[in-house]
Protein backbone atom coordinates (compact mmCIF):
# COMPACT_ATOMS: atom_id res chain seq x y z
CA UNK A 1 0.00 0.00 0.00
CA UNK A 2 2.49 2.52 0.90
CA UNK A 3 5.03 1.80 -2.54
CA UNK A 4 1.61 2.51 -4.74
CA UNK A 5 1.08 5.60 -2.79
CA UNK A 6 5.19 6.64 -3.17
CA UNK A 7 5.07 6.11 -6.97
CA UNK A 8 1.90 8.11 -7.19
CA UNK A 9 3.42 10.58 -5.49
CA UNK A 10 6.75 10.15 -7.28
CA UNK A 11 5.00 10.15 -10.82
CA UNK A 12 3.52 13.82 -9.58
CA UNK A 13 6.48 15.24 -8.93
CA UNK A 14 8.32 14.09 -11.81
CA UNK A 15 5.39 14.55 -14.14
CA UNK A 16 5.29 13.17 -17.98
CA UNK A 17 8.71 11.76 -19.32
CA UNK A 18 10.24 13.83 -21.52
CA UNK A 19 9.40 13.93 -25.33
CA UNK A 20 12.10 14.78 -28.22
CA UNK A 21 10.81 17.72 -29.95
CA UNK A 22 11.05 18.13 -33.64
CA UNK A 23 12.40 14.12 -34.14
CA UNK A 24 16.32 15.30 -33.50
CA UNK A 25 16.37 18.70 -34.81
CA UNK A 26 14.76 17.74 -38.36
CA UNK A 27 12.02 20.20 -39.20
CA UNK A 28 9.56 20.19 -42.14
CA UNK A 29 11.26 23.32 -43.47
CA UNK A 30 14.51 21.03 -43.58
CA UNK A 31 13.05 18.09 -45.69
CA UNK A 32 11.42 21.08 -48.08
CA UNK A 33 15.11 21.75 -48.47
CA UNK A 34 16.88 18.45 -48.63
CA UNK A 35 14.22 17.59 -51.86
CA UNK A 36 14.59 20.80 -53.42
CA UNK A 37 18.29 20.20 -53.41
CA UNK A 38 17.68 16.20 -54.75
CA UNK A 39 16.21 18.11 -57.99
CA UNK A 40 20.02 18.93 -58.76
CA UNK A 41 22.44 17.32 -57.00
CA UNK A 42 21.86 13.21 -55.74
CA UNK A 43 23.44 13.64 -52.59
CA UNK A 44 22.98 16.85 -50.15
CA UNK A 45 25.47 17.20 -47.34
CA UNK A 46 24.04 18.46 -44.02
CA UNK A 47 26.04 20.00 -41.36
CA UNK A 48 24.52 20.02 -37.77
CA UNK A 49 24.80 22.01 -35.20
CA UNK A 50 24.03 22.46 -31.61
CA UNK A 51 21.67 20.15 -30.16
CA UNK A 52 21.45 17.42 -32.81
CA UNK A 53 25.10 16.73 -32.57
CA UNK A 54 24.05 15.28 -29.26
CA UNK A 55 22.56 12.15 -30.47
CA UNK A 56 23.71 11.99 -34.53
CA UNK A 57 22.30 8.61 -34.57
CA UNK A 58 19.08 9.78 -33.55
CA UNK A 59 18.90 12.26 -36.26
CA UNK A 60 20.69 9.68 -39.40
CA UNK A 61 17.82 7.77 -38.09
CA UNK A 62 14.96 10.45 -38.17
CA UNK A 63 16.70 11.78 -41.41
CA UNK A 64 16.45 8.66 -43.42
CA UNK A 65 12.91 7.99 -42.69
CA UNK A 66 11.39 11.40 -43.12
CA UNK A 67 13.37 11.85 -46.37
CA UNK A 68 13.62 8.41 -47.87
CA UNK A 69 17.66 8.75 -48.87
CA UNK A 70 20.30 6.64 -47.42
CA UNK A 71 23.39 8.28 -45.24
CA UNK A 72 26.44 7.10 -47.24
CA UNK A 73 28.63 9.76 -45.17
CA UNK A 74 28.94 10.50 -41.85
CA UNK A 75 31.76 12.35 -39.79
CA UNK A 76 31.08 13.75 -36.28
CA UNK A 77 28.32 16.95 -37.45
CA UNK A 78 28.83 16.50 -41.47
CA UNK A 79 26.38 14.36 -43.12
CA UNK A 80 25.74 13.00 -46.73
CA UNK A 81 22.29 12.18 -47.47
CA UNK A 82 22.07 10.33 -50.53
CA UNK A 83 18.33 10.56 -52.64
CA UNK A 84 19.09 7.31 -54.60
CA UNK A 85 19.26 6.23 -58.61
CA UNK A 86 15.64 6.39 -59.09
CA UNK A 87 14.09 9.45 -57.26
CA UNK A 88 11.23 10.91 -59.11
CA UNK A 89 11.15 15.17 -57.92
CA UNK A 90 7.18 14.70 -58.88
CA UNK A 91 6.96 12.28 -56.19
CA UNK A 92 8.24 13.77 -53.32
CA UNK A 93 6.21 14.02 -50.50
CA UNK A 94 3.63 17.13 -50.09
CA UNK A 95 5.54 18.78 -47.26
CA UNK A 96 3.39 21.97 -45.45
CA UNK A 97 5.63 24.51 -45.10
CA UNK A 98 5.80 27.08 -42.07
CA UNK A 99 5.73 30.00 -44.13
CA UNK A 100 5.51 32.74 -41.17
CA UNK A 101 8.14 33.62 -38.67
CA UNK A 102 7.46 35.02 -35.28
CA UNK A 103 8.15 38.33 -34.45
CA UNK A 104 11.11 39.39 -32.12
CA UNK A 105 10.62 39.76 -29.04
CA UNK A 106 10.79 43.90 -28.34
CA UNK A 107 13.40 44.56 -25.04
CA UNK A 108 13.32 47.41 -22.90
CA UNK A 109 15.74 50.05 -23.73
CA UNK A 110 19.43 49.78 -21.58
CA UNK A 111 20.24 53.01 -21.79
CA UNK A 112 17.41 55.95 -20.91
CA UNK A 113 17.29 58.94 -23.37
CA UNK A 114 16.17 61.19 -20.47
CA UNK A 115 17.71 60.57 -16.17
CA UNK A 116 14.69 60.44 -14.07
CA UNK A 117 15.22 64.44 -12.54
CA UNK A 118 16.79 65.97 -15.87
CA UNK A 119 14.77 67.07 -18.64
CA UNK A 120 15.33 65.89 -22.32
CA UNK A 121 17.39 69.40 -23.10
CA UNK A 122 19.44 69.08 -19.70
CA UNK A 123 20.61 65.55 -20.62
CA UNK A 124 21.64 66.60 -23.47
CA UNK A 125 23.45 69.27 -22.95
CA UNK A 126 25.42 67.88 -20.08
CA UNK A 127 26.28 64.85 -22.82
CA UNK A 128 27.62 67.24 -25.20
CA UNK A 129 29.83 68.80 -22.45
CA UNK A 130 31.35 65.37 -21.67
CA UNK A 131 31.72 64.49 -25.53
CA UNK A 132 33.64 68.45 -25.37
CA UNK A 133 35.88 68.16 -22.14
CA UNK A 134 39.49 67.32 -22.21
CA UNK A 135 40.82 63.84 -21.70
CA UNK A 136 41.44 63.17 -17.90
CA UNK A 137 44.39 61.00 -18.97
CA UNK A 138 45.38 59.19 -22.26
CA UNK A 139 46.34 55.15 -22.37
CA UNK A 140 48.38 55.05 -25.38
CA UNK A 141 52.43 54.54 -24.51
CA UNK A 142 53.46 57.55 -27.27
CA UNK A 143 51.36 60.33 -27.08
Amino acid sequence: MESAMEEERRKAVLGDPLTVEEEGGVTHNMLDDIHNHWKRAEAVRIKCLGVPTLDMDNACFHLEDKTGGKIIYRNINIILLYRGRNYDPTQRPIIPLMLWKPYAPIYPRLVNNVVDCLTFEETKELRNKGLNSPALMKLSKFS
